[in-house]
Formats: structure tokens, C-alpha cells, sequence
């Protein structure tokens, strides 16, 4: 399974602090990080590949997302509120276009993690 999730890096990634603070690799906020690889060690199976979005909210992506993911999620922490609502209204575009795919054979508590690939995309 590819799961694509908003992040702009992954627990594995290592990033030095010029790239962590230029490329803005935790969202302007260095708790989403915390959020997000909790969320990651949460859908973590044998058979899952992550790939970050670098925090893009762009609509015209859902074609793409569409063809080459099986799941998008986006976790969002205190995501409500006046300066992210340009962000939150193209992620509803986006997530309106996305179709859906049925879980198949997903346990993602009590399972172990020996071959889970890891992607960090752009």
C-alpha cells in the first residue's frame, strides 16, 4: 500500500538544520513533527510505503495522487484558525477530486514493521 501524507519529512529522514530550517521540513512548527510520525508509526505495516507531500496543498495534484496512491492522509494539529484557511480551502479541493480505495488487509496495530519502505517525495 502507498500512502501519501501531508509532511515535509519522515522519522528515517535525516535532514541537516540548514535544509531542516530552509526547506521548512516541519511545517513552521516542530510539533507537527511529533504529530506526524506518531501518525506514521500508527498506519506503520510489512506492506505500507510512505511518501511526503512537502506540505503542498496544491489541487491540481489529485490526478497524480489519485494514480499513484492507495491513501492520503493529512494529519493537522490546530489547523483551524484565520492564517491557514487558504491552505485548508485548497485542501478541501483537492481531497473533494481524490476517489476512494478500500483498505485491503490493513491491521496496522499489533503488526510488525521488517520491510516497510519509506519515500520522501516533492
Amino acid at each position: 500500500m502507498k500512502i501519501l501524507m501531508r509532511g515535509g519529512m519522515l522519522p528515517q529522514d535525516n535532514y541537516g538544520a540548514l535544509d531542516l530550517l530552509e526547506s521548512d521540513r516541519f511545517g513552521s512548527n516542530i510539533g507537527n513533527l511529533i504529530y506526524q510520525f506518531s501518525v506514521v508509526r500508527t498506519l506503520l505495516t510489512d506492506d505500507v510505503e510512505f511518501h511526503v507531500d512537502n506540505y503542498a496543498t496544491n489541487p491540481a495534484r489529485a490526478a497524480e495522487i489519485n494514480e499513484k496512491y492507495d491513501l492520503y492522509v493529512v494529519p493537522l494539529a490546530d489547523a483551524f484558525r484565520d492564517d491557514f484557511v487558504t491552505n485548508l480551502t485548497n485542501y478541501a479541493k483537492l481531497i473533494e477530486q481524490l476517489t476512494s480505495r478500500p483498505w485491503r488487509n490493513c491491521s496496522p496495530h499489533g503488526s510488525t514493521t521488517t520491510s516497510t519502505s519509506w519515500t520522501s517525495t516533492g
